[in-house]
């Protein structure tokens, strides 16, 4: 959510102006801006006049540029970048404070268990609610700042910081969010799903492109 609140010259009661995305009603992804309108009534109440409109279309290319689809995640593409970005800032950090503990950075990969064989018994429609499922499931308790990505298929990173506990916490988090079965038609599906942690410190940044490598190697083993 993406807010503008600051008021014109000379207004107070100026409008306010919250850009979100949401699902439209054919589900797809989209940018809207809702607009909160303060208008003074003559017994010094209040009227509050609230609409919604789209955003412009440069806007919701570029949204859709670094998007999954489906899941409304950061794609592969806008994953990389992220990753690139999130180690180099560590990096840097670590760089200011010499004699400070090295910076770890946890790469966390999740895929869902026989999903070729979901797709195969249960049709395209129950797999992506699965996929939509487990997306939601890595959302739960995750800092604003900790991207979450669908890397391609039915594999999911994570790149948080806060030591290896914490990543087993967010790890434990994503368990608890699929044991419930997905409901799809008349029928109730077991979701089971691998999560494999790799992780480097800032000094080692110039191997992080085996993250990704290490953590799916790891989610085996």
């Amino acid at each position: 959510l993406l807010s503008d609140p600051k008021p014109k010259e000379g207004d107070e009661l100026s409008d306010k102006r919250y850009r979100f995305r949401t699902l439209n009603s054919i589900e797809e992804w989209v940018w809207v801006e809702l607009v909160v309108r303060v208008i003074p009534e003559d017994d010094l109440s209040l009227r509050f006049l609230l609409y919604i409109k789209p955003i412009d279309e440069t806007k919701k290319l570029a949204d859709e540029a670094e998007h999954d689809y489906l899941t409304g995640l950061y794609n592969r593409r806008a994953g990389v970048k992220y990753v690139d970005q999130y180690c180099r800032a560590d990096a840097a950090l670590a760089k200011q404070a010499e004699d400070a503990p090295d910076i770890e950075d946890f790469f966390i990969m999740f895929d869902i268990d026989d999903f070729s064989e979901v797709v195969e018994r249960q049709g395209r429609q129950a797999s992506d609610k699965a996929l939509k499922l487990v997306a939601a499931g890595g959302q739960s308790g995750l800092r604003q700042s900790d991207p979450l990505c669908r890397w391609g298929g039915d594999e999911f990173v994570l790149l948080m910081t806060g030591g290896l506990d914490a990543a087993r916490e967010v790890s434990r988090r994503v368990l608890e969010a699929m044991k419930e079965p997905l409901r799809h038609e008349d029928q109730l599906i077991d979701i089971g799903i691998s999560i494999g942690i790799a992780y480097c410190t800032a000094s080692q940044l110039a191997h992080v492109d085996e993250l990704p490598k290490q953590a799916d190697i790891a989610m085996y083993t």
